[in-house]
């Protein structure tokens, strides 16, 4: 199909891929008009297996609207005391927060992607209960005797237990 622009006739393609910057090296940006797939992965096989990427020329026209994409998602189901990480090294670890974010912007001025993860993780806490017989003792650091000792094998020097006050 040919269409008149304010440069002159274009020709419309329905289907398309474009290699935006075919110069570059290190980062391919391809924009393609195709049918939907069933996955995103399965599109760009497709892209790759019919097509060889067309490059966009000095003279060729391309309407894409700006796009934005900002998200952020948790892995909860990566967090918690109760999965502890296994990991040499790492024993007595949880993942307290996993999340990843992802910001896209595509616009006249080219394509920006930003994405980072994170990953927080807090010490399974030891949990130490005097709730049997224990000894307690005090002593100079340097010294090897401790100046008091006392050994708790009974109700006779514990405290009762406060009660909580009602606002």
């Amino acid at each position: 199909m040919l269409f008149e622009t304010e440069a002159g006739p274009s020709v419309f393609r329905p289907e398309f891929a474009l290699d935006l910057d075919a110069g570059s090296e290190q980062i391919q940006l391809v924009v393609a008009r195709i049918a939907k797939g069933a996955t995103l992965g399965a599109m760009v096989d497709e892209v790759d297996r019919r097509t060889r990427p067309r490059r966009f020329g000095p003279n060729d026209i391309l309407q894409v609207p700006d796009v934005g994409l900002s998200l952020e998602h948790r892995f909860r189901e990566l967090e918690g005391p109760s999965r502890r990480i296994l990991n040499p090294g790492c024993e007595g670890l949880y993942i307290d927060v996993a999340k990843q974010s992802i910001r896209f912007d595509l616009d006249k001025g080219g394509a920006e992607l930003r994405a980072e993860a994170a990953i927080v993780l807090r010490p399974i806490p030891a949990r130490f209960d005097c709730d049997g017989p224990f000894l307690v003792f005090m002593r100079r650091r340097a010294a090897k005797r401790p100046f008091f000792a006392l050994w708790v094998d009974g109700p006779e020097v514990l405290k009762p237990l406060g009660r909580l006050q009602s606002p």
